[in-house]
């Protein structure tokens, strides 16, 4: 793997990790924006493991010479472009989805010809 192929995985796995606080943030909001303490521990749950499923396919699922890691990972995109679509959050959003589809092209997995 070169330098390029690895700094694109390491923004995945940051993805990951930008995911998990995304989702527990919901913890942080205060008086009418907050959501009942059992939808909060649903929204947080699912997001950590979206979260660290994402940081898993980022580190050993790409490296495991898979093709179905990779093409996993083609949620990123989505779910950055969704909040950017939902949200009108352009930015960060936009440019997360921008930078996610660049780090899946970069790490594109390529195949030996016969």
């Amino acid at each position: 793997m070169t330098g390029i192929q690895r700094a694109a995985q390491v923004l995945m796995a940051i993805f990951g990790l930008l995911t998990i606080v995304f989702y527990t943030s919901v913890y942080a909001a205060e008086g009418d924006d907050r959501f009942p303490d059992d939808a909060n521990a649903l929204i947080a749950t699912a997001g950590v493991a979206l979260g660290i499923l994402v940081i898993a396919l980022a580190t050993a699922g790409i490296n495991s010479g898979e093709r179905w890691p990779w093409l996993a990972l083609g949620v990123l995109p989505v779910f950055f472009l969704a909040h950017a679509v939902l949200l009108g959050t352009w930015i960060p959003d936009g440019v997360l989805a921008a930078a996610s589809v660049v780090a899946l092209v970069v790490t594109r997995p390529r195949y030996a010809e016969a």
